[in-house]
């Protein structure tokens, strides 16, 4: 069965997978946490808003987050274009890795405060069972908001678990009562604790709203006070912020907020959409990882930045269309920007920068139309391809044939005779023939112009006599026939018509990969021994 990605990267001949991909893969990432999902919820229940209402809070988020992931993206990506990511690679892994291992640690640290806090509170509802004492955490520390009445008439008392007391003019609490009532209480300090400076009316059933200054800002938090029953359980009409399920401070903020802003009043639809525009410009790692992976498999294009250029080649005197604007990527993974070249028999590929030094220039219209004329004319109807393909009894010699990389044909010849047996490419069948002992590992690359070719086009790798190889490598965005372990031997290699290059402070010896007679001379100054080719094994 072939790959998903290899059915993705087909292009146009699968794209009715596009569409069900992208409505799976956006399924998958609304299942994640994280960008406001949670709040937009405790909204629309808060504001006890419709169905359709809900649906167009999830349309208007889904549209400014998708807006903003591109974005980024393409920020991203045009930016990049400035890096070099074989030197910056290794800084990003490691701020990367730094990041991650610092939230790593602030969320062991929050979770181990969160789970202190609840066995902390656990153990407070045991002693005080009969006590109006309401424990908050908020997120700087913990601390109590209780009724105090023992002996003295009814007041609030305000005291942190540790560390000091905060200034009375910080701390504020208003009392709403179900008549709609408010009343504003404001402290003064006292030994080791703030009370407050109004005495407390009967009944002592209100919710409470402690507010602390911090800093340049403030954090309110809601707690309920029943007479008589320290039940917790009330129906207050959307969000109940005083449930222990609100134990986290940022939560349970968030939550007052909204019901602060939202009480008693009619929630009209464009604020709604308005909130769910506002929410979905958070972005997440997630979906941006499916953007790049997409632009990776080049299913993205840019219908308004793919131009067409008539070309025509100073050297050869060739006609082609250029396809500008596209995109591919390099051996490491790298995307570049690309030029796509349409000839009459063939196409191909290569990097903007590659199609901006060669000989392809612009030309006019009347010319290009002449020479692509001549060259379509001239052209063979006809397609010749070489097949080699291995047939008769298999079985015995199975193990020396290529592991994959190859397929099974049937081949019938014009006067009716058949064939069956399995495909090989040229170098899978040198290998074979080599293995056989039908022929010699050397004679078989001695051809300098046909080993140069496989070498830059099959990425193999020779092993000389000597200790050296024969492999491809990039330099300057270009592949070079490469003698590795030739610096013992540079002299000798140069004046065979090899040059050596100083790259990285280390000299490097190449073979010219146009001049095939130089590589057939290194290659009888030192056989060929071994190959080594992955699409052969």
């Amino acid at each position: 069965m072939t790959p998903f990605a290899d059915l993705l990267a087909q292009g146009s001949a699968h794209a009715w997978l596009f569409i069900p991909s992208a409505l799976l893969l956006g399924a998958l990432h609304g299942l994640e946490p994280g960008h406001s999902k949670t709040m937009m919820a405790a909204f629309i229940v808060a504001v006890r808003g419709t169905v359709w209402q809900a649906i167009l809070l999830g349309l208007s988020a889904t549209l400014s987050h998708t807006a903003i992931v591109w974005a980024i993206a393409l920020t991203g990506l045009y930016f990049g274009q400035f890096f070099d990511i074989e030197a910056s690679e290794g800084w990003f892994q490691l701020a990367s890795a730094v990041i991650i291992l610092g939230v790593a640690a602030w969320m062991l640290f929050a979770t181990w405060r969160e789970q202190n806090a609840v066995h902390n509170e656990h153990d407070r509802d045991h002693d005080h069972d009969h006590d109006e004492t309401r424990w908050i955490d908020t997120g700087h520390g913990v601390v109590s908001l209780s009724i105090f009445e023992d002996g003295v008439p009814p007041r609030f008392r305000f005291a942190p678990e540790k560390g000091p007391v905060p200034r009375a003019d910080d701390v504020i609490v208003a009392t709403t009562r179900a008549d709609g009532s408010v009343q504003t209480f404001h402290f003064e300090t006292r030994d080791g604790y703030l009370e407050s400076a109004d005495v407390i009316p009967e009944p002592h059933a209100f919710t409470a709203r402690l507010v602390l200054g911090h800093g340049n800002h403030t954090h309110e938090f809601d707690v309920e006070f029943a007479e008589h029953d320290h039940e917790h359980a009330h129906d207050h009409g959307g969000l109940d912020v005083s449930d222990p399920g609100y134990q986290d401070a940022h939560e349970r903020a968030h939550a007052n907020d909204i019901k602060k802003r939202f009480a008693n009043r009619k929630v009209t639809t464009w604020q709604i959409m308005l909130f769910g525009l506002t929410g979905g410009l958070i972005p997440c790692p997630a979906s941006i990882t499916v953007l790049l992976l997409c632009l990776q498999l080049k299913q993205v294009t840019w219908a308004e930045d793919v131009a067409h250029q008539l070309v025509v080649n100073e050297k050869s005197g060739r006609a082609a269309i250029a396809e500008l604007g596209l995109t591919t990527s390099t051996d490491e993974n790298r995307l570049i920007t690309a030029v796509r070249l349409l000839r009459p028999d063939d196409r191909q590929t290569m990097a903007e920068k590659t199609f901006e030094e060669s000989a392809w220039k612009p030309a006019e219209v009347s010319t290009w139309r002449r020479v692509w004329d001549e060259e379509v004319a001239g052209t063979d109807p006809w397609r010749t391809r070489e097949l080699t393909l291995v047939t008769g009894l298999l079985l015995p010699i199975w193990g020396r044939l290529p592991a994959r990389g190859c397929s099974v044909r049937r081949v019938r010849a014009p006067d009716g005779r058949r064939w069956l047996g399995r495909v090989l490419d040229q170098v899978q069948a040198r290998t074979l023939k080599t293995s056989l002992g039908l022929t010699d590992v050397a004679e078989v690359w001695a051809d300098g112009a046909r080993t140069a070719a496989t070498i830059l086009d099959r990425n193999i790798q020779l092993s000389l006599e000597g200790g050296l190889w024969l492999k491809r490598s990039r330099v300057m965005d270009r592949w070079r026939i490469e003698v590795v372990g030739g610096r013992t031997d540079r002299d000798a290699l140069v004046a065979l018509g090899c040059f050596v290059e100083i790259i990285a402070f280390t000299p490097r010896v190449f073979a010219p990969v146009d001049q095939p007679k130089v590589i057939e001379a290194v290659l009888r100054r030192h056989p060929v021994g071994a190959v080594l080719d992955g699409a052969a094994a």
